[in-house]
């Protein structure tokens, strides 16, 4: 696992917390969210992807596994993602050096 963060996420009108865990592994550039995400959820890794570009960052050519717990629980809005994706790679947010 490359980070762990903690989100949250409303049901009804009790808010929950999320642990938002990210792994990047070898293997065919490809994101897959887990853990019960809504329609919202998943398409945020295409604004993200390009957010990171339009910024200068590299996004990762790599598997990305995008983990939302607990896994009964259905996460709803793009908020969430948007918060938990930026650990996806802590390294490029700070290393100078990884922009292009």
């Amino acid at each position: 696992m490359l980070a762990r963060v903690r989100s949250g996420a409303l049901r009804g009108i009790d808010a929950i917390i999320v642990d938002v865990e990210v792994d990047v592994a070898s293997g065919l550039p490809h994101t897959t969210t887990v853990g019960l995400p809504d329609g919202a959820v998943r398409e945020a890794s295409d604004r993200i992807r390009a957010a990171l570009r339009n910024s200068g960052f590299k996004h990762p050519q790599k598997r990305v596994t995008v983990n939302l717990a607990p896994a009964g629980v259905r996460k709803e809005g793009a908020a969430s993602i948007f918060r938990s994706r930026s650990a996806s790679s802590p390294r490029t947010r700070m290393d100078p050096d990884s922009r292009s």
